[in-house]
């Protein structure tokens, strides 16, 4: 467990656009099932498909983020892929000594003269590369049976269902992450859930009720995983998935013909040897050039 530690948020955050501040990070962890890298922040989650792309996040987000706890070691596994792992070293090596050679974001600052001579110094902060559409987790569905109600955890800064199956007699619980997956929940689960409010400590209640707020809206509007509603974020998912899956069937097609290339090469013929003949004096030593009459080596 890391230390606990102050939260950074500097003067002149907002710049052009109030929303791009989301707030502090709360947690981080990477999703072995979605493939992503999830922030969690005050006012919502952050996915970023490679490590590397953290760094278009302000210097500070990134102090930040090294020292906030991780979610994946309270299950088990490493913080981050075990081929990212090296990197992220180096990232915590980088941020230990300011940024000498890794360097995230650095603002521009814009300094605007006001009326009594102060000067007014605000942040030009560019967007990070996040991914624009949020990827869904697969919820499980109908288990409302089961359900024994809900809470939050502040530990692992998750929503956590917990349920007990009758016939087994065994417990289990469901964690939930992003508040946004609530609604990939079938409807009877919805119902149950607006009808069994979450539980949560008073220094939890703004994060907690994110989580109920969403529930409160899915209930009347008939928001579930068995309803297609309209939306136009609906209609750029499918153009996104179907631009992933041609980019992958284009891939795969490159592969294979580079692999049908190359069994077509290693089935040739060596080529033949044009190597030039190396001349019969340049074979004799230089020092021993002068028994031969060298008139180049009688200069010497």
């Amino acid at each position: 467990m890391p230390k606990e530690r102050k939260f950074i948020r500097p003067l002149q955050y907002f710049t052009h656009d109030a929303d791009i501040s989301w707030g502090d990070i709360l947690s981080w962890s990477y999703l072995e099932d979605l493939q992503v890298y999830a922030i969690k922040r005050e006012q919502g989650v952050l996915y970023f498909e490679f490590l590397s792309d953290i760094k278009t996040l302000p210097w500070w987000d990134v102090e930040e983020l090294v020292q906030t706890k991780n979610t994946k070691p309270f299950y088990y596994g490493l913080e981050v892929k075990q081929h990212d792992q090296h990197l992220w070293n180096y990232i915590k090596l980088q941020a230990k000594e300011r940024f000498p050679d890794w360097k995230p974001q650095f603002p521009k600052q814009i300094v605007t003269i006001l009326e009594l001579g102060e000067k007014d110094i605000t942040l030009d902060i560019k967007m990070p590369r996040c991914l624009k559409n949020m990827p869904l987790h697969a919820m499980e569905q109908d288990y409302h049976e089961d359900f024994q109600g809900w809470l939050y955890n502040q530990s692992t800064v998750e929503a956590v269902i917990s349920l007990y199956d009758k016939s087994t007699g065994k417990s289990r619980s469901i964690s939930v992450l992003d508040p946004m997956w609530l609604v990939n929940c079938s409807k009877k689960d919805i119902d149950c859930f607006f009808y069994n409010k979450i539980v949560y400590k008073k220094p939890d209640k703004v994060q907690a009720m994110q989580y109920q707020k969403l529930v409160d809206l899915c209930y009347p509007k008939d928001i579930n995983s068995g309803r297609y509603w309209k939306s136009k974020w609906r209609d750029l998912e499918i153009d996104e998935f179907l631009k992933k899956y041609k980019r992958s069937q284009r891939f795969k097609e490159f592969a294979e013909k580079a692999a049908r290339l190359g069994r077509y090469k290693l089935m040739r013929p060596p080529p033949t040897d044009h190597t030039s003949i190396e001349k019969e004096e340049n074979k004799i030593p230089r020092w021993d050039r002068k028994r031969d009459g060298d008139h180049e080596y009688r200069k010497y």
